[in-house]
């Protein structure tokens, strides 16, 4: 058992090795290893993060920082901002002003309506219905 296992990790290996040594988008990976810059033992031990190219670890760093964000609680507010395309649906009762965002959950029974949350970006000012 332990045989096929460490057989089929190694055959994953060597299929990620010629993958990444075969991709054109890849050229300093096949420079390095041609080079002889990374060593044969090196290359044996390498995972697919190591041996991807610059441009697909910045892709791959981009897509975890905006996870990160998309976590946070307050992501839609500022993701809003950012863009600030169109004026709000909801008029503050507050402040008077349409710069609003809103989201709908389902906080009751399936057969009454969705709750709405409104947010205003001017005074922060929150209200639901």
């Amino acid at each position: 058992m332990e045989k096929r296992s460490s057989q089929k990790e190694y055959n994953m290996q060597l299929k990620s090795i010629k993958f990444n040594l075969s991709d054109k988008k890849n050229p300093n990976f096949n420079e390095k290893v041609y080079s002889e810059f990374i060593s044969s033992k090196a290359l044996a031990t390498m995972n697919s993060q190591d041996m991807a190219s610059d441009e697909k670890k910045n892709e791959r760093k981009k897509c975890l920082q905006e996870s990160l964000l998309a976590c946070q609680s307050d992501w839609d507010v500022k993701n809003i901002l950012l863009k600030k395309s169109r004026k709000g649906e909801f008029q503050c009762f507050k402040c008077k002003g349409y710069d609003t965002i809103y989201h709908q959950l389902q906080t009751r029974s399936s057969d009454e309506p969705m709750t709405t949350f409104v947010t205003c970006l001017k005074c922060n000012n929150r209200w639901k219905f």
